[in-house]
């Protein structure tokens, strides 16, 4: 899919003119987006939610329902016989559950158009001019850049439904980032060579004002020779942050975060979540529950579950060094840029499961001596 189509949907054809209709218009909205099957050959009216059924096969169903009400009240028009709000959440909750096929309605009719087409470009990754990436995300992110040389009206209306962005790779994409203004959710991958990140964290936050969760590198990004107290650190920029993932720099910047980049955590005024790796010392850990005022979540992240197992049994040795503080939480991440994850209502993060494990823990149904999340079990269960 170009990334022109993939920002229409339709190319140059008219929309209103080119609606699916009477049966045409549900040929669209079940067979060509999949409402009408599972995907494991059975018809979603045909699910027994009562048994074995999975929460989206059960959403899937509720839509099914929806569109097939949608159906019933159809004329030889595209004029809605539903209330708009119903109408609304039909297209949305179908755009939640199925990313790849949001273009698939988007000629539906003009009002959906409207509704849907800004939900592609919530979350966006640059990952490079070279990347096989069919994402959402890249695509997003390509057709953004062919806007700005090719369409500034249609630019500039879908860069303000950016939300999430995700750098993976940086490919001088200084021309488009700049203007996505109501950017909230930034991450920047360790993997981005430091004399490059030296200077594009501060960037970018100059132009998007409204970031409040960042996942980086402290350390690349403000490097000791230029930063070299935690009071010479940027906190301006950052007075608006509330979520932080600090991602791994090297080996010899253990002593760096302890000095200096812990401090400076603590003089942000709104940060209350603080996700941390394999640089983090167990110092490091006592300092920021000590430190940061306005704290409620610290999450020490591992790549897998038997990591943070082994992390959880060396804890024990020192957890009296943490007074069993609540607030911690070992947990495996499930992607890199996880801590920048838009809300999704059908999805969790790590965020979300660790309020909810601290709250368990508060309300007497975890041991006050356990900081350890099986994410594996939670993920099946939605228990701890």
């Amino acid at each position: 899919m170009g990334p022109l189509v993939f920002a229409a949907g339709i190319g140059a054809r008219d929309i209103d003119a080119d609606l699916g209709r009477r049966d045409g218009y549900m040929d669209t909205g079940i067979r060509t987006l999949g409402f009408g099957t599972t995907g494991r050959g059975r018809r979603l009216d045909e699910i027994d939610l009562q048994q074995n059924t999975s929460h989206e096969d059960g959403i899937r169903w509720l839509t099914w329902r929806k569109l097939v009400l949608l159906r019933s009240v159809m004329t030889d028009t595209d004029e809605p016989r539903l209330p708009p709000d119903l109408e609304r959440e039909i297209f949305e909750i179908f755009a939640d559950l199925n990313p790849l096929r949001i273009p698939s309605v988007l000629t539906v009719a003009r009002r959906v158009l409207d509704w849907i087409q800004p939900l592609l470009y919530r979350s966006i990754l640059c990952d490079g001019p070279e990347s096989a990436s069919s994402s959402v995300e890249s695509l997003a992110f390509n057709a953004l850049e062919t806007l700005a040389q090719t369409n500034l009206d249609t630019f500039h209306r879908l860069a303000g439904a950016v939300h999430s962005v995700v750098i993976a790779r940086h490919d001088d994409p200084f021309r488009v980032l700049p203007r996505l203004t109501q950017t909230t959710h930034l991450a920047l991958s360790p993997s981005v060579a430091a004399p490059t990140q030296a200077h594009m964290l501060s960037f970018y936050l100059r132009h998007m004002p409204r970031v409040s969760r960042v996942a980086v590198c402290l350390p690349n990004s403000f490097p000791v020779k230029e930063f070299g107290t935690p009071e010479s650190l940027p906190a301006d920029l950052l007075k608006g942050l509330t979520h932080l993932e600090l991602f791994d720099g090297q080996p010899d910047q253990q002593d760096d975060v302890l000095e200096r980049i812990i401090p400076f955590l603590c003089l942000l005024p709104r940060l209350t979540h603080v996700a941390v790796n394999g640089i983090i010392t167990h110092e490091g850990i006592a300092a920021l529950l000590r430190g940061c005022k306005h704290l409620r979540v610290l999450c020490w992240l591992a790549s897998n579950t038997v990591l943070t197992a082994k992390r959880h049994r060396l804890l024990g040795e020192a957890a009296a060094d943490f007074h069993f503080d609540e607030r911690l939480v070992l947990i495996k991440y499930a992607d890199w840029a996880e801590a920048v994850a838009l809300p999704h209502p059908h999805r969790s993060n790590y965020w979300n499961i660790a309020e909810q494990f601290i709250r368990a823990k508060r309300d007497g149904e975890i041991d006050a001596q356990r900081f350890f999340v099986d994410r594996g079990w939670w993920d099946v269960d939605g228990r701890f």
